[in-house]
């Protein structure tokens, strides 16, 4: 438990020392719900606004029945389930991801060790809840950004979705992750933080272009 505090302030001695995953990597899963359930009741208006756009070319009895199955309860239920599948995902790809590049750097990385990492990485990520969640409940504002993309009108576009993944908590997570990849990959960090930033910057370009793609590799 002491390294989820550790690794804001003295990250290198996270990675030095090594350990269990399985700690970051339940805590990134817990505070994302902890995170659902504060901040659903204030979006819940957003949500049906939003779905009712969606379903309004739907029949009208299909329509009441889709909007009558939505509440906060239900929303959280799904989305608590949603995390709960596709957060592991994501980590576990990203982390299979890294292990695979590692040795193309001259580095050398167990699956173990990149889960290592890739949970501590997005908990950086997560930490950023902590900032949003309060500013969301005290402003009734649910989207709070502290991306580049506040300078652009909101969902403008492919630039605006670029520009959306550029975080000062992702750049944190970046930094954190290839920090931990130069430390328990045995790689100089600069190509470590080449690497890091080579993935990240494809990922960014590429995922606006699929409907779905929202998150970053070291987010």
């Amino acid at each position: 438990m002491k390294k989820l505090i550790e690794i804001v302030y003295n990250p290198r001695k996270v990675f030095q020392e090594n350990g269990s995953f399985i700690i970051p990597f339940i805590t990134v899963i817990i505070l994302s719900i902890v995170f659902l359930v504060i901040l659903t009741p204030v979006r819940f208006e957003q949500i049906l606004q939003n779905v009712t756009e969606r379903i309004q070319d739907l029949p009208q009895e299909q329509q009441e029945r889709i909007l009558g199955s939505m509440s906060v309860k239900n929303i959280i239920i799904r989305g608590g389930i949603a995390i709960l599948i596709m957060v592991p995902i994501k980590i576990i790809l990203q982390a299979l991801i890294y292990q695979v590049s590692l040795p193309l750097i001259g580095g050398e990385l167990s699956l173990k060790s990149s889960l290592f990492i890739l949970s501590y990485a997005n908990l950086i990520s997560t930490f950023s809840g902590f900032l949003k969640v309060p500013v969301a409940l005290i402003s009734k504002n649910i989207n709070v950004r502290t991306d580049l993309s506040i300078f652009l009108p909101q969902g403008s576009g492919y630039l605006w979705k670029v520009l959306s993944q550029i975080d000062l908590f992702t750049i944190w997570s970046l930094g954190i992750l290839g920090l931990g990849l130069s430390i328990m990959g045995k790689v100089e960090k600069k190509k470590a933080y080449i690497l890091v930033g080579m993935l990240w910057l494809a990922y960014i370009l590429l995922m606006p272009l699929i409907p779905w793609g929202r998150g970053g590799l070291g987010r």
